[in-house]
């Protein structure tokens, strides 16, 4: 590696170092070696000091067993039809007693046509009750319908009529900010 020369008789020698092809080769697969080691090292010692596992977690059988029983399914999207509901409107909550002014409204010709916001369907009763309830305490319209589909019964969590589709559009982008639920406008 190292070559020495000697210029004459003279005492000052120079030394010189070089490295061939393969040897450079060598060297730098050493680098990569070195700063992957290190690399993954870094990983596992920050993968301890964090607590998080290297291996996945898969859920239990009893953790399973209760998302089944509870009613939540991910694909009842695609297995609902728009068929007639059975809905079972909500009790009316008592107003406070303000004055009001009456106006003069002009009767339309046509007739309104009304908006609901599904938001989940369960064939668990009492999940779908559960998110109802959830959704009430949190000041939104909810009510269940009730919805057959062969001998299978759905019950709908669902959210007010809206006389506007802009207004069940609002509240349908509010719903998804402020929960991990995927409503849908229904007519």
């Amino acid at each position: 590696m190292a070559k020495k020369r000697s210029a004459g008789r003279s005492q000052n020698s120079d030394i010189q170092f070089g490295l061939n092809k393969i040897q450079l080769f060598l060297l730098s697969c050493g680098a990569l070696l070195v700063c992957g080691l290190c690399f993954s090292l870094g990983l596992m010692l920050g993968y301890q000091i964090s607590g998080v596992s290297l291996k996945k977690q898969l859920p239990s059988k009893e953790q399973i067993a209760s998302f089944i029983e509870q009613g939540q399914e991910s694909s009842f999207y695609d297995t609902l039809p728009d068929a007639p509901i059975k809905s079972i409107k909500p009790k009316p909550i008592a107003k406070a007693k303000t004055k009001t002014t009456k106006q003069k409204t002009k009767p339309s010709a046509e007739k309104t046509k009304n908006y609901s916001i599904q938001v989940a369907a369960f064939k668990n009763k009492k999940a779908a009750y559960g998110l109802r309830d959830e959704l009430k305490d949190k000041g939104y319209p909810a009510y269940v319908s009730e919805n057959s589909q062969g001998n299978t019964l759905w019950y709908r969590v669902r959210l007010g009529e809206y006389t506007s589709r802009e207004k069940a559009q609002q509240v349908t982008e509010q719903l998804k900010k402020t929960t991990k639920l995927k409503p849908f406008i229904s007519p």
